[in-house]
């Protein structure tokens, strides 16, 4: 048996309640206006599209368990603003945010994939600071997002993947790093840590 807590509103009142489920399914709250938070602390596994396109859906409470956030977890939930993130969270799954609303993203020490399209045309997010253990940013990850304005990178990604940020997001890196280079190829603004802004410099 699994617990889901929800949160709806009525008449302009906060409603909450604790619902029981013998499965969850891909999809399971797909396309549900009715949402406007959700308590998946109490699910060590998410499944696939599980809140896809809530489009009141504003928070989001996950395990602390929870490593893997699957594809389209949360895809087109247009006003969701806060995601309790797990700091046990190894991979974000594609499109997971596709098009949500949330201003600032804290991604977690142990993160080590950023999959495809992941954060795709989230346009409200102004900042994104990755973590020194990711290893790979899929393409397109940030891409559409046109408020970013800068990604600080605290470590050297193996791989960056094609379009993954707009062309007008700074990337601050270290000189030589993967993210450097990136900037470089495809004509980012750079600022390298503890020298001055560059564009298209070695």
């Amino acid at each position: 048996m699994y617990e889901v807590g929800l949160e709806f509103r009525k008449n302009g009142q906060k409603i909450q309640i604790l619902e029981k489920k013998e499965n969850i399914r891909k999809g399971e709250f797909k396309d549900n206006e009715e949402i406007y938070g959700i308590d998946l602390s109490r699910l060590s596994h998410l499944e696939a599209d599980i809140c896809s396109n809530c489009p009141n859906l504003m928070w989001v409470r996950l395990s602390p368990s929870l490593t893997h956030i699957p594809r389209g977890a949360f895809e087109k939930c247009r006003n969701l603003e806060y995601v309790e993130i797990p700091k046990m969270l190894l991979c974000i799954g594609e499109r997971a945010f596709y098009f949500c609303s949330f201003k600032e993203f804290r991604l977690p020490p142990r993160l080590k994939t950023i999959e495809d399209s992941a954060f795709l045309n989230c346009k409200e997010l102004l900042r994104v600071v990755l973590p020194s253990g990711l290893e790979t940013i899929g393409k397109r990850a940030f891409s559409g997002c046109n408020s970013l304005s800068e990604a600080i990178f605290d470590g050297n990604p193996l791989h960056i993947g094609e379009k993954a940020f707009n062309k007008n997001c700074t990337l601050v890196c270290e000189r030589g790093s993967s993210a450097g280079h990136y900037a470089l190829e495809n004509g980012n603004p750079i600022t390298y840590r503890n020298r001055t802004k560059g564009q298209g410099t070695a």
